[in-house]
């Protein structure tokens, strides 16, 4: 699938904001995503296993293999995600149609067996696409939040989700994890410091899975390669618990997806907290800037 209408080498904001603002614009070139307009796709029936629970409390993470893989959206996100980066644009331009928010919706059963019942998605969202050569990888290693995020008894306050549109494997860059059991420096000393190589687990997962992690454990995403069958395309999302303050604002309801000037403030958002893992040119960050704006027009439920 080709897109025409690329904003990739536009250096008018003006132009870029007139076209991008417009739903029409996307639905034109994606026909067969939707804005505001997507039925509820099913819940999956898996229940979340006693295993993965006890993965999660012992290692900090979890995996559900293939949890997605029958959803008719995964296919069309992927296919939007290959056509953005295609025509260079960053992935996370998909988070405009309801597919992507579709997939936070699809793991509450599994969000709500870590966090409880009450939770909320926070404002944080990314989507990658890691072609296969030497030249694309994950983000380096990293905790996603510095401060505290688990409970006195080790629960975690706050977890990140994250789904995979296609195979994610060691040679496409899949994710790696330095298990909480084997972190000398878990939880209460968050350097970036690995004692024994050998901890370090490779998780690859098939198209389809949904993987969580709390955000205290160290973690990252490989780099890709040549002998990579396929690219790693994949979408994460976060969530908190609603006993503790916000880890970050505004905070969403999970059982809502964001409208469609909600979903522009928050791109605005990605842009600007997470421009550090990118080198942005000037046009994106004030295109940021400008996007985030939206948030002042929109009514946030309570």
């Amino acid at each position: 699938m080709r897109f025409p209408d690329t904003i990739c080498g536009l250096t008018d904001l003006k132009e870029i904001l007139q076209r991008v603002e417009d739903p029409s614009y996307w639905t034109t070139q994606f026909s067969e995503m939707k804005i505001e307009a997507l039925e509820p796709q099913w819940l999956p029936e898996t229940p979340f296993s006693n295993s993965e629970k006890d993965r999660m409390t012992i290692d900090g993470y979890f995996v559900q293999k293939g949890l997605l893989a029958g959803q008719p959206i995964i296919p069309r996100l992927k296919n939007t995600v290959t056509t953005l980066f295609g025509e260079g644009m960053l992935p996370l331009w998909a988070s405009v149609f309801d597919e992507y928010w579709e997939l936070a919706r699809l793991a509450q059963p599994s969000i709500k067996a870590i966090l409880g019942a009450d939770y909320k998605l926070l404002p944080d969202t990314w989507a990658w696409f890691l072609a296969p050569h030497n030249l694309t990888q994950g983000w380096a290693p990293h905790r996603d939040r510095l401060e505290r995020t688990l409970r006195s008894d080790g629960r975690p306050m706050s977890i990140t989700l994250w789904v995979s549109l296609t195979d994610a494997t060691p040679e496409n860059g899949c994710m790696y994890f330095l298990p909480a059991s084997l972190d000398p420096n878990y939880p209460d000393n968050l350097t970036l410091k690995i004692d024994n190589w050998q901890d370090i687990r490779a998780v690859p997962v098939p198209e389809g899975s949904l993987m969580g992690w709390n955000q205290t454990i160290l973690h990252w995403g490989g780099r890709s390669s040549q002998w990579a069958s396929n690219p790693r395309i994949s979408i994460a999302f976060e969530a908190q618990c609603t006993d503790v303050p916000a880890f970050n604002e505004p905070l969403l309801e999970p059982n809502e997806r964001p409208s469609f000037e909600m979903r522009l403030a928050l791109i605005g958002k990605q842009l600007l907290q997470y421009q550090h893992m990118y080198q942005l040119s000037d046009i994106y960050r004030q295109l940021g800037t400008a996007l985030a704006q939206h948030a002042e027009t929109c009514t946030i439920p309570a």
